[in-house]
């Protein structure tokens, strides 16, 4: 009799599985495109199926050229699945002991409030961080004052503060046609306007104070120019950071992705 392997899989062309479709390892198959999909390090990422030996010496960020092979029976699939998972295996060891840029954690939210990295930051291992947001919005909400900012974890554990009555974000923003505009929010504000919908892509650099003053800079893009079309932005910090978390003041509304990577010293 003969065996049955079934991956998870897609008909539609061009459907690529979310970070929350897949468990660390895990192969899916979009049938349309005839493409292989891994979650490796916490990136869904697309698998080609060429000796992963290629990869020796190359960044974690190498990916090889495409390549196709057909799958004549079970067990040919069941190598191409052993290899595969080696693959995988020396991307995440590659990733986890390189120096440099390290990917921390990926969060991908859809109508939440929030996005979490709860003590994910170890100020003996990194020197500063980068918190990347791609196409992070708000949606269907009334035109009306609203903000989003950051808080930061200052124990392991511990609760988030968003330096409300002790830093001011300063802000020049750009609306694309006039003089820049320079603002400045209380607490750890990317933004505190008058608006309905927005979407932000950008990044932020965020350096620990440690026993010192540490910085938070930025540079943010928004979609339809309100409250700013693009904006350079910075503020103090003092103290340690054991994690770090995306908030909005409209509830339920919050979606997009946001990606923590830690500098090693």
């Amino acid at each position: 009799m003969s065996n049955t392997i079934k991956l998870k899989s897609s008909a539609t062309p061009g459907k690529v599985p979310l970070v929350s479709d897949l468990a660390s390892g895990e192969v899916a198959i979009n049938t349309a495109d005839g493409r292989l999909y891994a979650l490796v390090g916490g990136v869904v990422t697309s698998l080609t199926l060429r000796d992963w030996s290629e990869l020796a010496g190359k960044p974690a960020t190498f990916t090889p050229s495409d390549h196709t092979q057909s799958i004549a029976s079970v067990d040919g699939l069941q190598t191409i699945i052993s290899d595969l998972t080696a693959r995988i295996a020396a991307l995440e060891s590659q990733g986890n002991n390189a120096d440099g840029m390290k990917l921390l954690s990926t969060e991908t939210l859809t109508n939440g409030t929030e996005f979490i990295f709860d003590s994910l930051m170890d100020d003996t291992v990194y020197g500063s961080y980068l918190l990347v947001l791609n196409n992070v919005n708000i949606t269907g909400t009334d035109f009306v004052g609203k903000y989003m900012g950051l808080s930061i974890q200052q124990s392991a554990g511990g609760g988030f503060w968003d330096g409300y009555g002790a830093f001011r974000m300063k802000v020049l923003a750009h609306n694309g046609s006039t003089t820049p505009v320079a603002k400045e929010y209380l607490g750890l504000r990317l933004m505190d306007d008058t608006f309905d919908s927005i979407n932000i892509s950008g990044q932020i650099n965020i350096t620990p104070g440690g026993n010192g003053l540490g910085a938070i800079t930025g540079h943010l893009q928004t979609g339809n120019g309100i409250p700013y079309l693009y904006a350079t932005m910075s503020a103090e910090w003092g103290g340690t950071m054991h994690g770090i978390k995306l908030f909005a003041s409209v509830a339920d509304k919050l979606s997009g992705s946001v990606s923590l990577y830690g500098l090693k010293k």
